[in-house]
C-alpha cells in the first residue's frame, strides 16, 4: 500500500467530541496527501455536509448521540458507496468489529492509535485496502481461532 497518495484523500471527520475533531484535524493537516474537507458532530450533520464537501473518505465515530456510527455507515454505503469509511472507536469489542464488517466499512481504528497509524489507515483505505488497528486484528483473530477450536 502507498506511503503517500498521488491524489490527496478528501476526509470528513465525524465525531461528537469537538476536542478530538480539532486535534485530529490539526494532526492530519500536517499530511500533504490528506485534506480535511469538513467536520461534523453527528451523523445528521455529516449527511448535510457530504454534498457540499464531497469527501472520498469519512472518519466516523462509532458511538454518537442519536445515530451510531455503524447505523450511519449503513446509510452512507447505501446512498454513497463511493465513499470509503473508517470507524474510529474507543472499543475493541468483537461485536462492533463484526457489525462494522457487515456494514461494509473499510477500516476500524482505535481512537488511542497514534496519528501516524490513523494517517496510514487513511492511505491504505484510500488506496483500496482495509485497515484494522493491530490490537483489534489480534483480538479478532484470537476470537475466531477460539471458535474454530470449539
Amino acid at each position: 500500500m502507498p506511503t503517500t497518495l498521488e491524489t490527496p484523500s478528501r476526509v470528513l471527520i465525524v465525531d461528537d467530541s469537538v476536542r478530538f475533531r480539532a486535534t485530529l484535524r490539526e494532526a492530519l493537516a500536517k499530511q500533504p496527501d490528506i485534506e480535511v474537507v469538513g467536520e461534523a458532530g453527528s451523523a445528521k450533520e455529516a449527511f448535510a455536509l457530504i454534498d457540499e464537501t464531497n469527501p472520498s473518505l469519512i472518519l466516523l465515530d462509532i458511538r454518537m448521540p442519536e445515530t451510531s456510527g455503524i447505523a450511519a455507515a449503513k446509510i452512507l454505503k447505501k446512498n454513497r458507496p463511493d465513499i470509503k469509511i473508517i470507524l474510529l472507536s474507543g472499543y475493541d469489542y468483537d461485536q462492533y468489529v463484526r457489525a462494522a464488517s457487515r456494514a461494509g466499512i473499510e477500516g476500524y481504528v482505535l481512537k488511542d492509535a497514534s496519528f501516524d497509524i490513523i494517517a496510514h489507515g487513511i492511505r491504505v483505505v484510500a488506496g483500496g485496502g482495509s485497515m484494522l488497528s493491530p490490537t483489534v486484528a489480534i483480538k479478532a483473530f484470537r476470537s475466531d481461532a477460539a471458535q474454530v477450536a470449539n
